[in-house]
């Protein structure tokens, strides 16, 4: 009975890789096969019930799986299960790896046909392909063997997710919501670490003895050692709708956009939360409905808000990592009183997103509103982190307010950064675009610059003539209490 529910399934899942280039539509495939015994079941509350499989199996053959993206392979199946076929399919490669959370080399092989399959004509490839999934929805079931496909799996038992603060819009009966994720595995990896404290040794030349000592560099740090896990997707739960994120990307991060029907009352939005098979909380965020018409702000978060000292390589080293962040004053309160009057937040900013989970405490504890956040790709090992902060960032962020005001034509923005990179320049190319949406362009001075200084007098006369944007200079945000009215 086990000899032919394992042909079957390897038979299966190889025949659908086949025939696949008969189906008039390019998509990947990645299967993973190992068998064994496993539990199956509904565990957790009665809320929040989900059917899954537990066991050393159901581990082993999403690690399989995860290695068909790194080996660009269809199909890889366990040595256990290759004894089982062998005289049966045709194999490609064999290799021996380790496997996340196993002891050991793993020797994994890549099938590439299965001889029991007579008939190749491309109508009885797409014959068989079509029973080859009915046969996989039957013998998911069977406790005796585990698939893990790439558009089954979720988390594995030491990986972890983050959605991070979005939004709504409204749409005909509902809202259209942009979910961000990122998956990950939490280990210290000490490669990646290395790699991290190289980067920053560079400019903590006689300062690097506090990188090993520093319980606050530990735990802003420790993001950029985690291992991000590609080719996973993930289920996620809005409000009573269910949906499938597309397998991640190299740095672990996927994008989809959900249509929730019967959404709440503009403002109040919808909760989206990852849960594990017994129910237990991974992560979970409340996703506002904006309204199509009204006042958002757009802020940078580095020497806008928080003060980070862009410009002074060592300074901001120390002030990432090293020093409790310290908000810009009066910045909170000037935030909370627009938030007040009605206006809804964008924090679009050029720091990494790795800097996210430290960064999204220092919001909330400061009184700074919640918003959606828009931050950028960085790979350790690719540039120094002060370069990636230093390097351009026109045209990223350009492109993530492009998007915002795009979702929302009839509301007005207010663009708030700083003097110290290139945000005037960025946000007066926006005005002269999109002048009937910018109310107003409010920069704080890093550098020495007013409002009537040479750089800002030609960003000014950049305007198409009559345009009504607004610029004001400051210094810390009790100076723009008096704004608030005539910004709302």
């Amino acid at each position: 009975m086990r000899r032919f529910a394992i042909t079957r399934w390897v038979c299966c899942t190889a025949e659908i890789c086949r025939a696949r280039r008969h189906l008039n539509t390019a998509f990947r495939i990645g299967i993973g096969i190992q068998y064994g015994d496993v539990i199956v079941g509904e565990p957790g509350h009665r809320s929040h019930r989900m059917f899954t499989l537990i066991g050393d199996a159901v581990t082993t053959a999403a690690r399989v799986e995860s290695m068909t993206n790194k080996a660009q392979a269809s199909l890889l199946v366990s040595e256990p299960v290759y004894e089982h076929v062998r005289d049966l399919v045709s194999v490609g490669r064999r290799f021996r790896t380790p496997l996340k959370g196993k002891t050991g080399r793993f020797l994994l092989y890549e099938v590439v046909g299965a001889h029991a399959m007579k008939d190749t004509s491309a109508e009885a490839s797409k014959r068989i392909a079509t029973n080859a999934f009915h046969c996989l929805a039957i013998l998911f079931f069977n406790p005796l063997l585990c698939l893990a496909p790439s558009e089954m799996t979720g988390l594995a038992p030491d990986e972890s997710a983050i959605l991070f603060p979005t939004y709504g819009r409204p749409i005909e009966d509902g809202a259209a919501i942009d979910l961000h994720s990122w998956i990950f595995e939490p280990e210290f990896d000490s490669a990646r670490r290395r790699a991290v404290l190289a980067l920053l040794d560079e400019t903590l030349e006689d300062e690097s003895a506090q990188v090993a000592d520093s319980a606050l560099f530990e735990e802003r740090a420790r993001w950029f050692f985690v291992d991000s896990e590609s080719g996973k997707p993930l289920r996620v739960q809005v409000g009573e709708t269910h949906a499938m994120m597309p397998a991640s990307d190299d740095d672990g991060h996927s994008h989809r956009e959900v249509l929730i029907s019967g959404a709440r009352a503009l403002g109040e939005g919808s909760v989206a939360r990852v849960l594990r098979a017994d129910g237990s909380l991974v992560t979970e965020i409340t996703v506002p409905t904006i309204a199509p018409t009204g006042t958002s702000v757009i802020s940078d978060i580095d020497d806008t808000i928080k003060i980070s000292d862009v410009n002074d390589r060592s300074e901001l080293i120390q002030n990432t990592f090293f020093r409790r962040f310290q908000p810009v004053p009066g910045m909170a309160g000037f935030y909370g009183e627009l938030a007040q009057s009605g206006c809804v937040f964008h924090y679009v900013s050029g720091s990494p997103w790795q800097l996210y989970p430290v960064l999204q405490p220092f919001l909330r504890d400061n009184g700074f509103p919640e918003g959606s956040m828009h931050m950028r790709r960085f790979h350790p090992g690719d540039r120094s982190f002060f370069d990636f902060l230093r390097m351009d960032q026109q045209s990223y962020k350009s492109a993530a307010i492009d998007s915002i005001m795009d979702d929302f034509p009839d509301r007005s923005f207010v663009l708030i950064g700083d003097s110290g990179e290139s945000d005037p320049e960025i946000y007066f190319g926006i005005a002269r675009s999109r002048g009937e949406q910018v109310r107003a362009i409010l920069i704080r001075d890093v550098t020495g610059e007013t409002a009537v200084s040479e750089r800002y007098q030609q960003l000014l006369a950049s305007l198409p003539v009559g345009s009504q944007v607004s610029l004001r200079v400051f210094l810390t945000g009790r100076e723009l209490m008096t704004a608030v009215d005539g910004l709302r």
